[in-house]
């Protein structure tokens, strides 16, 4: 008889050919599906169930997405400061260019993984600035946070 290995191959290669023989069929149920939106509720539990089983896995892939999407960012902005050149990525902040307020930037949640694909959206809003530029640009156009004490 086959090997179990040998029947899943089978098995891949009627499924891929399933899917050549049926491709605009199954394309057009997928936009379907994905229109009306009936899918999404099986497929959030289905990630929050892969979530739980491979948390460790699920941790590194995050951290590896967010590494990627930084570095990507900072690469679209310049890798360095866009007043002075400093180039050290531990003091380097992302500025957006026309400050949208502490309250806004909290709306849209402009930080980590958020903030690097709006920066890969729209570059042209966005600035790579040295520690000291950032604080400095803050304070001469009042960018600072007030508090309501």
């Amino acid at each position: 008889m086959y090997s179990e290995e040998h029947r899943l191959e089978k098995q891949r290669e009627a499924q891929r050919k399933y899917r050549e023989r049926h491709a605009k069929r199954l394309k057009a149920e997928q936009t379907r599906i994905r229109a009306s939106g009936e899918m999404r509720p099986i497929w959030r539990e289905k990630t929050a169930r892969w979530r739980n089983e491979n948390k460790e896995k699920h941790k590194s892939l995050e951290a590896r997405w967010y590494h990627n999407a930084k570095d990507k960012a900072f690469e679209i902005l310049g890798n360095k400061c866009a007043v002075c050149g400093f180039e050290d990525r531990r003091a380097l902040q992302i500025d957006h260019i026309v400050a949208i307020g502490d309250a806004e930037r909290r709306k849209q949640n402009h930080r980590g993984k958020k903030l690097y694909r709006a920066v890969m959206k729209n570059p042209d809003n966005f600035q790579l600035l040295c520690a000291n530029h950032n604080w400095i640009k803050r304070t001469e156009q009042n960018e600072l946070k007030k508090r309501s004490d």
